[in-house]
């Protein structure tokens, strides 16, 4: 038997040494595994004269300020993109981020022209001013809500089925009603929030909007940062209400008519089509707008509270 120590050594390396021990079958090592998924975010480039952590793969790049931002950040993207996946049913586009701190000025940098010229889709994020303040739980406080580029990812991937064939353009959500856009960025690019949506709908049920004013409610486009949910401690309370009552009933809707109902929707808002034209295609709720309202509520209240 020979034993020793691993500390410092790369965690590609542990894996390759694990595979030879079991292969010789004699040779014990006493260590502190580190999981592979670690190694996510140690990598450094430089781009225009910037230093960067990063990670690529087949699905996106990640450029950030420091290996635990880049592993933050593919932690939400990772779930953003799988999730998008499941309920549309299609391939995300490759794109690629760069995280700036908060302190960034709101412009492009040198690094982020360089990758546009590349060819890449880049989505150039600035972290907001509160998210450095939130708690950090789970191994290693590794959560991926310090870099919250989630909603921001899935609000660009639903850009890409408005304008199938081209580089993701946010313009052409215009077509994709307010609420519609609120739930993607939610349930897509988060999901960590439903419960906290649906209590909150639970407990401000008085103040709620009707299903036909939700769903025909008109927002810009340009506002669609205040429905972030990881933003709702800088936002005004009705933006904080249409965010959680929209992810809720979108929630309800899936629960009931299945998870493509999302992709569904989308399309047939792309089409022209109002909610209350698809809702008469439903084929488990009730068709008719005020009895649905009814049926969301019941739905509400049989929901497990989170406290």
């Amino acid at each position: 038997m020979c034993s020793g120590s691993w500390s410092g050594v790369d965690d590609v390396v542990r894996v390759a040494l694990v595979a030879a021990v079991v292969a010789l079958g004699g040779c014990t090592f006493w260590y502190r595994p580190v999981p592979v998924i670690r190694a996510v975010g140690r990598e450094r480039t430089a781009i225009a004269g910037d230093s960067f952590n990063v990670h690529r793969d087949a699905r996106f790049e990640i450029y950030g300020p420091g290996s635990r931002a880049v592993f933050d950040a593919y932690d939400q993207m990772n779930r953003t993109y799988r999730t998008f996946n499941r309920y549309f049913g299609t391939d995300a586009p490759r794109l690629t981020v760069v995280l700036y701190p908060e302190t960034t000025k709101p412009r492009d940098s040198a690094a982020v022209t360089v990758l546009r010229a590349r060819g890449a889709t880049v989505l150039r994020f600035v972290r907001p001013m509160d998210a450095s303040w939130r708690e950090r739980t789970g191994e290693d406080g590794h959560t991926g809500s310090l870099w919250p580029v989630g909603p921001t990812v899935g609000r660009l991937l639903l850009a890409s089925i408005a304008a199938p064939g081209s580089a993701p353009d946010t313009t052409s959500l215009a077509k994709l009603p307010a609420w519609y856009r609120s739930a993607v960025m939610s349930l897509v690019g988060d999901g960590t929030g439903l419960p906290q949506d649906i209590q909150f709908v639970k407990e401000n049920r008085r103040d709620r909007l009707f299903v036909d004013q939700l769903t025909a409610a008109e927002r810009p486009t340009t506002a669609d940062s205040l429905l972030d949910p990881y933003r709702r401690n800088e936002v005004r309370d009705r933006d904080w209400s249409f965010s959680a009552q929209s992810s809720a009933f979108m929630q309800f809707l899936l629960d009931r008519e299945g998870p493509g109902t999302m992709a569904m929707l989308g399309y047939g808002f792309l089409n022209g089509e109002t909610f209350a034209q698809q809702a008469a295609r439903f084929r488990v709720l009730p068709q008719h707008l005020m009895d649905m309202d009814a049926r969301w509520l019941l739905w509400i209240d049989a929901q497990r509270s989170v406290y």
